[in-house]
């Protein structure tokens, strides 16, 4: 069972039914609320992110709070059987960072608006899937543990707003544009 499955368990709306025929039908539409272009856009940022690491050994400005950041690492998809429960546990997180004491920094990039929930208005649909990365984060954090990694210290969404206006591509490859690298604002 994947992160983004045991992340249902934690919505607002959480019905039982809704979920057992989702878990029946194994996450075909009508579930799937994200079209398949999220998941495209945050592989390229994790592209662009590993790409600034690879340049200029450190962490891009988009990544605040990872300024410990040493090294990224390609932990691809990972798994866990769990014995008491009969479970296979899997998720594949966005990025893992080696962090300067050697412990780990996990990251999950989200294409979306910064959910007004962390300013104290919980107004806003992202604010609603807020428990749902949660766990989703959580999961990541013990498939890691449970793989051998070294132990997760922080853990983070990064969100990513396109820009409604077109920057100068200049400010895109080599500036920054609205406090951060890409035209995107992190938060």
């Amino acid at each position: 069972m994947s992160g983004t499955k045991f992340a249902k368990l934690a919505s607002p709306d959480f019905c039982k039914f809704c979920y057992w025929v989702f878990l029946l039908i194994d996450q075909k539409p009508p579930f799937d609320m994200f079209p398949g272009i999220f998941s495209s856009i945050d592989r390229y940022t994790k592209n662009l992110v590993h790409a600034f690491f690879d340049e200029y050994e450190e962490a891009p400005a988009c990544l605040e709070g990872f300024e410990d950041a040493v090294d990224y690492l390609e932990v691809g998809r990972l798994q866990y059987f769990d014995e008491a429960s009969g479970i296979l546990v899997t998720g594949e997180p966005d990025d893992v960072f080696t962090l300067t004491d050697a412990y780990l920094g996990l990251v999950d990039y989200k294409t979306a608006r910064f959910p007004k929930a962390l300013e104290n208005q919980d107004d806003s649909e992202s604010s609603k899937l807020l428990p749902r990365y949660t766990v989703q984060l959580n999961v990541y954090d013990y498939l890691l543990e449970k793989n051998d990694f070294a132990k997760c210290k922080k853990a983070a969404l990064v969100y990513f707003n396109p820009l409604l206006s077109s920057p100068p591509l200049s400010s895109l490859i080599v500036g920054t544009t609205g406090g951060s690298r890409w035209g995107s604002r992190p938060r």
